[in-house]
């Protein structure tokens, strides 16, 4: 059900045409912690009671405005009764109309979540933040949870295949992957989605991970060393001080297993972090294997942590 939708939000002008959000949502624009505009949908409940709040993060050239964001969206404004956000990171989604700040692969995206965090922290109608995200949102709200050093994000964090070394997975998503391989039925669409984003800019690259390499560094001032070690969830765990919740799995054609190994092993010493490895479940599709399983844990791991 994403296809269509991630290939229209591959363009800043046809972004969000599908899966729109209905009337309670209203769009509003959230400056991250460096400046750079947000695009973002809120939904408060009008009883204005104080109650938790979930932010949804999309993956890698998804937006707000995707089916499985906003099945989360919706399901935790009507179903659970939290008041909900859902953003478009930098260089996605309807926030490329805004700036041209490039992506980081995590990095500065992480700072994206946390602005959205403390907006929404700020309001008198919200008790705790929470925040879910899928793959690239996910290994950037690990990265935000590590930059959280005001407990803006006390309702928890759950990644759903995140990756742990992003050298390693910019470049697996990044060259192109033999026909029997897992990878070879989404390389041809993830290589489109690149193409219609960038649209004729950045002459020379034609890869995601010669983009965050050769323009995304730069732009920021920093090394493509460095902008690698930033954007590497694993080597942040240490610094997590909110409860974080990491779901990978062994089938997972775009997150590779052994990123989800990498994960467990860098946050097995901090009580705040779990890391879980499913069998089965694919990418990101939890839900379609053991949709009563991804309800509970979710519900659970939420009505714990954003209601105390």
């Amino acid at each position: 059900p994403d296809v269509i939708p991630m290939v229209l939000a591959a363009r800043s002008s046809t972004s969000g045409l599908l899966y729109r959000y209905p009337k309670p949502f209203k769009r509003l624009v959230v400056d991250s912690e460096d400046g750079t505009p947000i695009q973002a949908v809120m939904a408060l409940h009008p009883d204005e009671r104080p109650r938790p709040a979930l932010i949804m993060v999309h993956g890698l050239f998804g937006s707000k405005n995707i089916w499985f964001s906003q099945q989360v969206v919706l399901s935790a404004y009507y179903g659970w009764g939290y008041n909900v956000m859902a953003i478009d990171l930098r260089f996605f989604g309807e926030s490329k109309k805004l700036s041209d700040a490039p992506g980081t692969g995590g990095w500065k995206e992480g700072q994206d979540i946390l602005a959205a965090a403390r907006f929404m922290k700020a309001l008198s109608q919200v008790t705790s933040v929470a925040v879910m995200g899928g793959s690239y949102g996910g290994a950037s709200a690990i990265l935000a949870s590590a930059q959280c050093g005001d407990n803006c994000l006390d309702g928890g964090v759950i990644a759903f295949c995140p990756y742990g070394d992003t050298a390693k997975q910019v470049s697996f998503i990044s060259t192109m992957p033999k026909l029997w391989e897992p990878y070879s039925s989404v390389y041809p669409f993830f290589m489109a989605c690149f193409q219609l984003t960038k649209a004729g800019k950045y002459q020379g690259i034609n890869t995601f991970e010669q983009f965050l390499k050769g323009y995304s560094a730069p732009h920021y001032g920093v090394s493509p060393e460095e902008l690698i070690e930033l954007s590497s969830p694993a080597l942040h765990l240490d610094k997590v001080k909110v409860p974080t919740l990491i779901i990978n799995t062994v089938d997972d054609p775009v997150i590779p297993a052994e990123q989800g190994y990498i994960l467990q092993e860098a946050g097995k010493d901090n009580p705040n972090v779990d890391s879980v490895i499913l069998p089965a479940g694919g990418h990101c599709g939890v839900v379609t294997v053991d949709r009563s399983w991804m309800s509970k844990t979710v519900r659970a791991f939420y009505n714990y942590w954003a209601w105390i």
